[in-house]
C-alpha cells in the first residue's frame, strides 16, 4: 500500500477590504444592488467601505441597508461625498468609521411621505412615519456616541439641517474628515 501526499493546496487571496458606491436616489434597485454585493461578504476582518453619494430616498430600504451593515463582523468605513442627505445619513452611520471630504454636506430632515386614503388609513401612515422618524433620530443619536442629546438630535431633524463636515465632526456624527493632497 502507498500513502500519496496530499496534493499542495492553492493559496485563496483575499481582498483587503471590499468596496461599495451608493450614489443616487436610495430605492429598491439600490437596495437589490446592495444585497447582492452583501452576499459576496465574507465574514470576518476584511473592512467594508461604502462609499456614498446620495440625498436620500426611500426610508425602509435605508433602514434595510444600515441593519445589514450593522450585522456584519467585519468593520465598516462610510464614506461621504458631496451631498449625503436625508436616510443616507442613516446608512452613512452604519460606519464604524465615518470619514468625510471637507465639502461634503449631511442634510437632516423630517421624515416626509406622500399618503392618501381615508381618514384611518391616513393615521396608520402618520403613525408609521412617526416611528420611522424615531428610528433615525435614535441611529443618528447612537452614531453621535453620547456626544449629542437625544434631544438635540431630534431638534436638528425636526427642521432642514444642513451641517458642513466640520459640523459633522464636532457633532461626531462623522469621525474623520479626509485631508486633500497639496497642489505644486
Amino acid at each position: 500500500m502507498s500513502i500519496q501526499k496530499p496534493k499542495k493546496q492553492k493559496k485563496i487571496n483575499h481582498p483587503v477590504s471590499m468596496q461599495m458606491w451608493l450614489c443616487g436616489d436610495v430605492n429598491d434597485e439600490m437596495l437589490s444592488n446592495f444585497f447582492e454585493f452583501f452576499s459576496q461578504i465574507p465574514d470576518g476582518k476584511i473592512p467594508i467601505n461604502i462609499h456614498i453619494s446620495s440625498g436620500g430616498g426611500d426610508v425602509d430600504s435605508g433602514i434595510a441597508m444600515y441593519d445589514a451593515l450593522r450585522s456584519l463582523p467585519n468593520p465598516i468605513i462610510t464614506y461621504g461625498y458631496g451631498t449625503v442627505g436625508s436616510i443616507a445619513v442613516v446608512i452613512f452611520c452604519a460606519g464604524d468609521e465615518r470619514i468625510l471630504t471637507p465639502n461634503t454636506m449631511i442634510l437632516i430632515h423630517p421624515v416626509s411621505a406622500e399618503i392618501g386614503g381615508n381618514i384611518h388609513e391616513v393615521s396608520g401612515h402618520v403613525e408609521g412615519i412617526l416611528i420611522a422618524q424615531r428610528k433615525i433620530v435614535s441611529i443618528m443619536t447612537e452614531a453621535c456616541g453620547g456626544n449629542v442629546s437625544l434631544e438635540e438630535v431630534e431638534y436638528l431633524a425636526n427642521k432642514e439641517t444642513f451641517l458642513s463636515a466640520d459640523e459633522s465632526l464636532y457633532l461626531k456624527l462623522a469621525t474623520g474628515i479626509t485631508k486633500f493632497k497639496e497642489r505644486a
